[in-house]
């Protein structure tokens, strides 16, 4: 089974989700250390039931955002996350948007 699947699109990427690690260090080399500890430090609520931490992507959503505000995205993401130019990269990149979007700009109604 494992040899089938050795030459599929699956095993094509080492790193499908967003490479959070490496964007913490990206952002630190780059100058942007300050704004990505703003970040991470913030505590973000997103499921007010409580059933999903989503925290770690939403963070990945803020930062994508501060890349793209810099100039950055393009190079971090071919040099980190190259899963981004496939169309389940492109998904991710939406689904991150969008919790951005979520969390900073629509209010939850109560």
């Amino acid at each position: 089974m494992r040899k089938a699947m050795e030459g599929s699109a699956f095993t094509e990427f080492k790193q499908r989700d967003f490479p959070i690690k490496d964007a913490w260090e990206f952002a630190a080399s780059n100058g942007l250390g300050k704004e990505a500890e703003a970040i991470r430090k913030n505590r973000f609520k997103y499921d007010l039931r409580g059933l999903r931490d989503r925290s770690s992507s939403i963070r990945s959503g803020y930062l994508i955002v501060l890349f793209q505000s810099k100039g950055l995205f393009e190079k971090f993401q071919k040099e980190f996350w190259p899963y981004y130019e496939t169309e389940g990269g492109k998904a991710a990149f939406r689904a991150y948007h969008k919790l951005v979007l979520s969390t900073s700009v629509l209010k939850p109604s109560k």
